[in-house]
This record gives C-alpha cells, structure tokens and sequence, in this order.
C-alpha cells in the first residue's frame, strides 16, 4: 500500500524509482494532463509536504506514458 503522506518531494521520487512509477507535482502542466486524461483507477493522488505547505502530487505507472503514446 502506498503512503498517503511523504516528508518531502526526494521522499516521493524515491517511492516513485522504486516501485516504478511515475509522478507529476500540483501546479505543472503534466499534473493537468494527467488529470485530464487518466481514469482515478490509473492515479494515487498523494500530498508531499513543502516550505510553502501542502502539496498534492499524483502517482502513476510508467507504462501509462507509452500506452497513451501508442494509442495516438
């Protein structure tokens, strides 16, 4: 199960390499598109604390990426 809650954004990158996946930050174009395009059964949306607050962040398989790519 994956943690609802990470420390720091090295925290998530860290999760994210080792379980393979991918993840886009709140407030990038990427979070958006990701949003937009991916089924809540494709992502985990997450919060990562910052200096400024919190975060959300989603997480997603890497594989996603090119499955979307082949499709288009």
């Amino acid at each position: 199960m994956k943690p609802e809650t990470f420390p720091h954004h090295q925290a998530v990158h860290d999760y994210a390499k080792a379980h393979g996946l991918e993840y886009a930050c709140e407030g990038t174009a990427a979070f958006k598109e990701r949003l937009r395009t991916l089924s809540a059964e494709q992502f985990q949306m997450i919060a990562v604390h910052t200096l400024q607050g919190m975060q959300r962040v989603i997480l997603f398989s890497k594989g996603i990426d090119t499955q979307r790519e082949d499709t288009l």
